[in-house]
């Protein structure tokens, strides 16, 4: 490994660092990169024209563009550090590695590494032949993010919610955020702790915070990439923005385990309200809330039904309807990003009950709901802008924001 020069990238605030190695050596730390984060993207398939040919002409010495990397670690350089020590910072930071530009070109070099079954002797003129790589070194992970979207213009795009997925993988199961943990997944009957987020919810959540939509997108879509990058283009790259937004919905999770946990419940209460909304919509009760009624233990049941916060706040449906309404309203102005903190300190609930109008209305909507996974996205989205737009009768008013996202559901949907 040679170091060729070094650049500072003035725009995300990192030195830009260039060396020249054989493939061989860049081969022994690429394999562990790939193998150590599972959201790295799989290789392409074989029957790909472009990456065949790739493949042909690398047996015979070609030069590929340099692929570029990145140390997500937190390293904090000087540039006689850069000057001095570029490849000693490398190497002794190899586990910190990260591809973000040249994933599929790499596949390419492993694949043919494959094929001669790393035979170095009788193999010289390809393991020895020199590639270029970057390398970004002190780069935060919200920078490494913007380069990734703005770099990520190959045949094959990596959609803006897998990158965040490979860029903050390593905080799976890892104690790095203080009393917030993020878990590979949820058993089925399992219940998640105050704390806890499943990952890939927690990146849906923060790709519509991005996007400023709370759908998710069932094809790759440029529009998202475009989006995603304006919104990271406004941000200060000294900060991590995941982090502040996973914060957010941890204080907004505490703040409503604060009230759920105070609440009074009185079954006769809320089969009182049941009957009402009934009612008041003409529609039955629904059918699991009916038998529940019928049993001797009505009262847990119907409890765990209703009022269980992390079955109605802890899954991808409200933690991107948050994202979304969030993004939206910075926006328009609506919001002030500066203060969502302290705005979720003022949210109250005055009536427990509310949550069985919440619980009604996602019913009431899964009645009649095509694809219910987007219509209650979409309420949810609308129950968050109500509740965080300081223009809104229903600002900082869980009570009342159920309701008016149910009126303005509605006005959307006629």
């Amino acid at each position: 490994m040679i170091c060729k020069s070094f650049l500072y990238d003035n725009r995300i605030k990192a030195w830009n660092v260039l060396f020249e190695m054989p493939v061989s050596e860049y081969l022994d730390f690429a394999k562990s990169i790939l193998d150590k984060n599972e959201f790295q993207r799989k290789k392409i398939r074989d029957s790909n024209k472009v990456y065949r040919l790739l493949k042909d002409d690398l047996k015979r010495g070609c030069i590929m563009p340099p692929m570029v990397l990145a140390l997500k670690s937190d390293i904090n350089v000087t540039e006689e550090d850069i000057k001095e020590n570029s490849i000693n910072i490398i190497k002794e930071n190899i586990k910190s590695l990260l591809i973000i530009d040249g994933l599929q070109r790499t596949n390419v070099l492993i694949s043919i590494d494959e094929f001669l079954n790393g035979d170095v002797a009788q193999n010289t003129g390809f393991y020895n032949n020199d590639i270029r790589i970057e390398i970004y070194i002190g780069i935060s992970r919200t920078g490494i993010l913007y380069r990734m979207l703005t770099l990520n213009t190959g045949q094959t795009r990596m959609s803006l919610r897998h990158q965040i997925e490979i860029m903050y993988s390593d905080l799976i199961d890892q104690d790095r955020l203080g009393d917030i943990l993020l878990i590979k997944e949820a058993g089925t009957n399992e219940k998640i702790d105050l704390g806890k987020y499943v990952f890939r919810d927690v990146v849906d959540g923060f790709n519509s915070f991005l996007t400023r939509n709370e759908f998710p997108l069932k094809r790759e879509d440029l529009l998202e990439q475009i989006e995603g990058l304006e919104e990271l283009s406004k941000e200060k790259f000294e900060d991590d923005l995941f982090f502040k937004f996973v914060k957010l919905y941890d204080k907004f999770m505490r703040r409503m385990d604060y009230y759920f946990k105070s609440f009074d419940y009185d079954n006769d209460e809320v089969i009182d309200k049941l009957t009402e909304l009934s009612k008041n919509y003409n529609i039955n009760i629904p059918d699991g809330i009916a038998e529940d009624l019928k049993d001797d233990n009505s009262t847990e049941k119907i409890k765990y039904r209703i009022f269980d916060m992390h079955k109605i706040f802890n899954k991808s449906i409200a933690i991107t309807g948050f994202g979304a309404a969030i993004g939206k309203l910075i926006d328009s102005k609506a919001l002030d990003s500066e203060k969502i903190e302290d705005i979720i300190d003022e949210i109250v609930i005055k009536n427990y009950l509310c949550f069985v109008e919440f619980y009604f209305f996602l019913q009431l909507i899964k009645n009649f709901a095509k694809n219910i996974g987007v219509e209650h996205r979409r309420y949810y989205c609308l129950l968050f802008k109500e509740l965080f737009n300081r223009h809104s009768d229903s600002f900082v008013l869980i009570d009342s924001a159920v309701l008016s996202a149910k009126f303005a559901y509605d006005s959307f949907k006629y």
